[in-house]
């Protein structure tokens, strides 16, 4: 492996690779080596963390996070989805990378009142349930007539799914609702009654995502 050392020009060394690092001590597979505008970093053979034009990726790295909150409240009678309003795109600096989606949500509804919510990556719906057919979620939640007074109420509902988009393309991932009986109006942000002598609450709901390095 040659050395130059140049009063010009700096210390040059070959590019190398994980197992043969350009530059390295006593182990011959543990040091650091370069490709075009790279800087990387290998231990026993493996690359383990690179820094590059997007700056410093390594597997498990957060390497942008984006997020975007509505406190507008929308509502819906329907079985079938509908946007909630939170929709948030990202793009990715590496195929590999993985989107970490984390939302928090905040829903009203009647008394009797079933909800189900589902993450979608464009128009595709990721993570939700593969049983049955037509009734898929990620996650739902229901109320009955024996709690009191749910419809003056608000009820966070917050979930994730690590998703593997496998592009470099902006991506934009959005949550979809559906009441799911008897066409009871569920609420986004807001409770069902709003009349209660001001004892109401309004609420902001949250849409995160995380670009973890594969």
């Amino acid at each position: 492996m040659a050395v130059t050392i140049s009063g010009s020009t700096g210390i040059s060394s070959v590019d190398g690779s994980a197992a043969s690092p350009g530059v390295r001590g006593g182990d011959a597979n543990t040091g650091v080596f370069y490709s075009s505008d790279a800087i990387q970093f290998a231990t026993g053979g493996v690359e383990r963390a690179v820094i590059n034009n997007n700056g410093l990726s390594a597997p498990g790295h957060v390497i942008q996070v984006v997020q975007q909150s509505t406190s507008s409240t929308t509502s819906t009678t329907s079985s079938t989805y509908t946007d909630t309003g939170l929709s948030q795109a990202i793009t990715p600096v590496s195929s590999s990378s993985k989107i970490l989606v984390t939302c928090s949500v905040v829903y009203g509804g009647a008394n009797d009142s079933y909800i189900g919510f589902k993450i979608l990556r464009g128009t595709t719906s990721i993570g939700a349930s593969s049983e049955a057919t037509g009734n898929q979620s990620n996650v739902a939640f229901g109320g009955s007539g024996d709690r009191t007074h749910m419809e003056y109420m608000t009820f966070p509902v917050s979930w994730s799914y690590l998703d593997s988009p496998n592009t470099t393309s902006s991506t934009t991932y959005k949550i979809q609702y559906a009441s799911r009986w008897d066409s009871n109006t569920i609420y986004i942000n807001r409770p069902h009654i709003i009349t209660d002598n001001g004892h109401v609450f309004y609420t902001t709901s949250t849409l995160t995502l995380m670009e973890i390095a594969g």
